[in-house]
């Protein structure tokens, strides 16, 4: 018999939320030149050799479906200054792609401009994660800007100031 406790979504909402993280941008190219991304907190370093990292990303996410299609994404590390850029994705928006500074690297990943650190995957693998599904990407490209970071803690923006 399992000895497993549940917790409430509000608890673990709060649980989560006393781990300072940066934040980052999912961006994918949707084909057209165009860009389509979300906000998250959920990107983590699986492995330096191979370099791999993991998103997890909500199933009912447009983002998501488009990630399914083109089989890459890059993440955006945001730097301090990029906090309306940060809730510009993590909004419902049509149009965020459109109201975001970007540019498409050689291998058809939007980049956000000023952004603190740009990492570029191709989909290695999709895992079932409940209401997420994690995907394990192999980095191909990045680049490290010396801008500062964009934090999250607590449910507020802050940087390392």
């Amino acid at each position: 018999m399992s000895n497993v406790n549940y917790v409430s979504q509000e608890s673990i909402k709060q649980f989560a939320g006393s781990f300072p993280t940066g934040v980052a941008v999912i961006t994918v190219g949707s084909g057209n030149g165009q860009c389509v991304g979300l906000t998250m907190n959920a990107v983590t370093s699986l492995s330096v050799d191979p370099a791999k990292y993991i998103i997890c990303v909500d199933n009912n996410s447009n983002t998501l479906e488009e990630i399914r299609k083109q089989g890459r994404f890059c993440i955006n590390f945001l730097s301090s200054d990029q906090k309306d850029v940060a809730m510009l994705f993590a909004s419902k928006s049509a149009e965020k792609g459109e109201k975001v500074d970007f540019m498409l690297s050689e291998l058809g990943n939007p980049l956000i401009n000023g952004a603190h650190a740009h990492g570029e995957c191709s989909v290695e693998e999709y895992v079932n994660g409940g209401d997420h599904t994690i995907i394990v990407g192999g980095v191909e490209r990045v680049d490290v800007f010396e801008n500062g970071p964009l934090l999250y803690y607590r449910g507020k923006f802050s940087d390392l100031s």
